[in-house]
């Protein structure tokens, strides 16, 4: 291929179904050449027809339709213009908004029929008082009529002619009173104010309250009483508060003594119940409870002895009692009657042996060590040296 060539022209020419490759060489001032290269596959890319502009700016009439999965969450996110937002987890609810709330009422008799009912025969009359016949009201007030009052009357009166009350007086109409007719006098007026003023205390400004007194020796404008000297300065007031002068203050007992209780001194301590406490008891009175000590130190308690040894004293027993008692409660522990027939049948004339009685416990699987069980057997042991009593043991453990 020569070096001067100036361009290169390659097309493709579908001629018979058939794809030909031509390749052109122009030159500049030489003739044109063509060579046919059927077996090369054409090189470049294919377009095809149908996608222009022109189709680019049409509007499409008919959109793809969009999955219902996928349609859900674009009505919360993207929702159809008119439509309400809904969430995703809702789409396949009902619609409420269509929905009808209440119960469905069925339908009674209609008024025409409760106003005017259909006429009965006299069969189904006398069918109907039959019906109602049961009903203690029918019997004792029918319709239409009272009930028989008169076993509740005094004796004598009659309930249709007799009138209780006091026959009221006809006055003036409802009409007249509300709207009177003519206007109160000019003397009834005056009546008026004044027992409105008397009443209600609403007296003018500068009025004189009349107390009906006897104006026959005195006029109104009478003074009473001998004239007051005064000062306006309040001179007068300071020579009644100050009568006394360069006088001592006078003070109560019981206030110099508070003071003198309650207020500190130099060179003592303060106290202000020394007079009061000390009366009764001594300077060297020590406050508080003495505990007695008992025979046991703290040895004993690291050793941990046995619960034997700690119930010398008697007044111990119902302690231990009510603990033991408190362990069984909070157990719940409640098989008693059944371990009172258990020791019987183990035992004769209601007592056992004690290797009998721990068995019994065992087995019933009563919640107490062996040392708490011994206790309770030593308790209810017979002195006589019988064995122990069963009754007794189950009333201590109850």
């Amino acid at each position: 291929m020569n070096k001067a060539t100036s361009r290169l022209i390659t097309w493709l020419k579908f001629t018979d179904n058939k794809q030909k490759y031509f390749v052109t060489i122009a030159t500049s001032n030489k003739s044109r050449m063509a060579t046919d290269i059927s077996d090369m596959p054409p090189a470049g890319k294919l377009i095809p027809r149908g996608h222009g502009t022109k189709e680019c700016m049409q509007t499409l009439t008919e959109l793809p339709r969009t999955a219902d999965s996928v349609k859900k969450f674009r009505h919360q996110t993207y929702p159809e213009p008119g439509e309400k937002r809904l969430c995703y987890a809702f789409v396949k609810d009902p619609d409420r908004s269509s929905n009808t709330m209440g119960v469905t009422s069925k339908a009674s008799l209609q008024a025409g029929a409760l106003v005017n009912p259909p006429v009965q025969s006299a069969f189904q009359k006398r069918l109907q008082d039959l019906k109602d016949s049961l009903y203690f009201s029918k019997r004792r007030a029918p319709l239409g009529s009272s009930h028989d009052q008169s076993h509740g009357l005094p004796l004598g009166l009659d309930p249709l002619d007799k009138r209780f009350g006091i026959v009221n007086k006809k006055d003036i109409s409802a009409g007249e009173l509300v709207s009177p007719s003519e206007a109160l006098s000019p003397a009834e007026e005056e009546l008026a104010a004044t027992l409105y003023k008397r009443s209600h205390g609403d007296y003018e400004v500068g009025e004189v309250i009349d107390r009906n007194y006897d104006w026959s020796r005195f006029t109104r404008d009478s003074l009473y009483g001998v004239p007051t000297p005064h000062d306006n300065s309040g001179s007068g007031v300071r020579t009644a508060l100050k009568w006394c002068k360069n006088q001592g203050n006078v003070t109560m007992k019981k206030l110099d003594d508070f003071r003198e209780r309650n207020r500190p001194q130099i060179g003592k301590v303060h106290d202000p119940i020394e007079e009061t406490l000390y009366v009764h008891i001594n300077r060297d009175h020590t406050f508080g409870v003495t505990v007695i000590p008992d025979d046991y130190s703290a040895g004993d308690l690291v050793q941990m002895s046995g619960p034997s040894a700690f119930l010398e004293c008697p007044s111990w027993h119902p302690g231990l009692l009510v603990t033991i008692r408190q362990h069984l409660k909070k157990n719940t522990f409640s098989k008693f009657g059944e371990l009172l027939d258990g020791l019987n049948q183990k035992g004769s004339n209601g007592k056992a042996d004690p290797s009998d009685v721990k068995e019994i416990l065992y087995q019933f699987q009563v919640p107490l060590d062996q040392d708490m069980a011994e206790l309770l057997i030593a308790w209810s042991s017979d002195p006589e040296g019988g064995g122990v009593v069963c009754s007794d043991l189950v009333g201590l453990m109850n």
